[in-house]
C-alpha cells in the first residue's frame, strides 16, 4: 500500500526518459505481494514445498527489478531519492528473508 501511494504522489514528476524504471516499479511491486504471500502460505505443506520455493524465486527476481528502479530513481529526482532509498533497503530486506527461509541459491539472489 504504501509503495502505491508513493508512485501516485510520483507520477507526475517523472519525465518519459525514465518512466520505464516507474512502470518496472507499479508491475513488480505487486508481483512481489502476491508471491510472497504465496510462497509463506505453502511453505509449511511439504507438498506445497516447490510452489513454495518457485513462488519465493519469482518474488526475488521482481525485488531484484524493484531495487534497480528504485535506485535508478533515486539517482536521479533528489527531492525523491530518499523515499527510493528506504523502499530499496525494504526491498533488499525482503530478498534476505526470503533467501533465508527457502534457502535460494545466489543466481536466484539478484
Amino acid at each position: 500500500m504504501k509503495t502505491h501511494a508513493f508512485l501516485e504522489k510520483i507520477e507526475p514528476v517523472i519525465i518519459p526518459a525514465n518512466r520505464e524504471f516507474f512502470d518496472d516499479i507499479e508491475w513488480h511491486h505487486t508481483v512481489v505481494s502476491a508471491k510472497v504471500f504465496r510462497a509463506i502460505g505453502s511453505d509449511d505443506d511439504p507438498e506445497m514445498r516447490f510452489d513454495a520455493v518457485n513462488s519465493a524465486a519469482v518474488a526475488m527476481k521482481s525485488l531484484t527489478i524493484c531495487v534497480t528502479a528504485f535506485d535508478t530513481l533515486a539517482s536521479r529526482y533528489p527531492e525523491i531519492s530518499g523515499e527510493c532509498r528506504e523502499f530499496s533497503d525494504t526491498a533488499a530486506g525482503i530478498k534476505r528473508a526470503l533467501r533465508e527461509r527457502f534457502a535460494l541459491d545466489s543466481e536466484m539472489s539478484g
